[in-house]
């Protein structure tokens, strides 16, 4: 589910991945682009609200099987589930 915190210094990081909760805390991972490093934040879920990702929206996803970055465009985003479009 991709989230934002509605304030604080974190609120100027965008959009983030909520990527495990337990009980009011949330950990949320933050992406730039596939060559810098993510950063994950712990944030108590007052502070968060969903995220629709709008229609075309670029994706980046790592394959480990072919141990490359794909980029595809969102076709739907229904908040836990994204569907994604790759080349061919």
């Amino acid at each position: 589910m991709f989230v934002r915190a509605t304030g604080g210094k974190l609120a100027l990081l965008g959009v983030g991945k909520m990527i495990d909760r337990q009980g009011d805390i949330c950990l949320v991972e933050y992406f730039d682009a596939p060559v810098s490093d993510t950063s994950v934040h712990s944030i108590d879920a007052n502070l968060l609200e969903p995220v629709t990702l709008a229609e075309q929206t670029r994706i980046y996803h790592f394959n480990p099987i072919i141990a490359a970055w794909e980029i595809g465009r969102l076709l739907d985003d229904l908040g836990t589930t994204q569907y994604v479009k790759f080349p061919n």
